[in-house]
């Protein structure tokens, strides 16, 4: 059996039901061929950690005001995948937000 193949542009759009998400996402240039919605979202959430590391530096928030919305994400323990040799591990991402019941408001968690 073959891997089921990872998520495609169009299949991402088809599935948000928010019209101005939607519209933008839609107008946003594909991805690049060398990666897949899974690559775009780990790279994409590490960098807003690093991004958040900075800001929280930068503006000395008092408590309960820091960003804590963009967690760093968390690896797995290293493997050797012997169908590449290459040494791999996995990795998961997370966001925290406090959202409406609908999620049509949704503001960054706070710590």
């Amino acid at each position: 059996m073959a891997n089921v193949a990872d998520l495609t542009k169009a299949e991402v759009s088809a599935q948000i039901s928010d019209t101005a998400l939607k519209t933008w996402f839609d107008t946003a240039p594909d991805y690049d061929a060398s990666f897949g919605t899974a690559e775009l979202l780990i790279k994409l959430v590490q960098s807003c950690y690093r991004a958040q590391v900075v800001k929280n530096a930068a503006e000395a928030p008092a408590a309960g005001e820091a960003l804590n919305a963009y967690p760093a994400p968390v690896a797995g323990t290293v493997s050797f995948d012997a169908a590449t040799g290459l040494q791999v591990f996995e990795q998961s991402i997370t966001v925290n937000a406090v959202s409406a019941v609908d999620s049509n408001l949704t503001s960054p968690a706070r710590v």
